[in-house]
């Protein structure tokens, strides 16, 4: 991974929280791919797949914080793909995979890395 792929995964965090905080789910294009997975079943939430799903659960379900305060952000790559890392103030702990090569799932990642789901998960810290 070169340096601005990764410094355009570290750009993510920021854009998903001011999108939620704005509560402007159309923003979420430019975050998640067509394919994504938003899983919380770490944290006793649901697994959305799918933006358009996404984008409903934030919208209808999902009860959000006004703020999102993002912190501690790193990627690490591995054989196993790429992770992006990051702590809500205040909150939970997120894990963005990359799952492969050509994998993302993020729409801010690197042109020709979208093309198989990726997962969105929570941690507990």
């Amino acid at each position: 991974m070169d340096l601005a792929d990764r410094l355009e995964l570290h750009e993510l965090p920021g854009r998903y929280g001011d999108a939620i905080d704005d509560r402007a789910w159309d923003r979420l294009d430019d975050i998640f791919t067509t394919d994504a997975v938003f899983d919380l079943t770490d944290l006793g939430g649901p697994s959305c797949e799918g933006l358009a799903e996404i984008k409903r659960f934030m919208d209808e379900d999902a009860e959000h914080p006004r703020t999102h305060t993002m912190t501690n952000i790193y990627v690490d790559e591995t054989s196993a793909g790429v992770q992006l890392r990051f702590r809500r103030q205040g909150g939970h702990g997120v894990v963005l995979r990359r799952r492969g090569q050509d994998a993302c799932g993020l729409a801010g990642a690197p042109p020709g890395r979208h093309a198989a789901p990726s997962s969105v998960g929570g941690t507990a810290g």
